[in-house]
């Protein structure tokens, strides 16, 4: 059973410090410029800088926490992360059309209707897709 510690579900905004705050998530990629099309183009993140001298990264700004992107010949990540769009369905439609393969196509995974982790009533939606390194990353929606 899952006890609510505050007042305020996750997802909004409190009177938190910065303190203990996700700053920013990396993974590790095998082809630098795949990945940055992939991230920057289809995923929409804005590409904040790329570093090409010695180490190879790239950072995005993803709203919140950044995403890092380290080119490595070492790939194998069971990390995960979801990003949200607001249309969730039309964003799946441009992945698919540039021929990104779905692990799993959009499916309703949770119905708040205490209003857990958002506005109450509302369902949450998930999709994964391989980012060209097979980096699996979750994209989600709440309506």
């Amino acid at each position: 059973m899952f006890h609510r510690i505050d007042s305020v579900p996750i997802g909004f905004k409190n009177a938190m410090s910065t303190d203990r705050q996700l700053h920013q998530i990396g993974i590790a990629v095998s082809d630098m410029d795949a990945a940055v099309t992939f991230y920057r183009d289809l995923l929409c993140l804005p590409l904040i800088h790329r570093f090409t001298a010695g180490v190879r990264l790239a950072f995005f700004n993803m709203g919140g926490p950044r995403l890092m992107i380290e080119e490595s010949n070492e790939t194998t990540s069971q990390s995960l992360f979801y990003l949200y769009f607001d249309n969730l369905e039309r964003k799946m439609q441009v992945l698919k059309a540039a021929g990104v393969e779905i692990v799993e196509d959009i499916r309703r995974v949770y119905q708040d209707d205490s209003g857990l982790f958002g506005h109450a009533g509302q369902s949450e939606y998930l999709a994964f897709v391989h980012d060209p390194s097979g980096n699996k990353v979750g994209l989600m929606n709440r309506k």
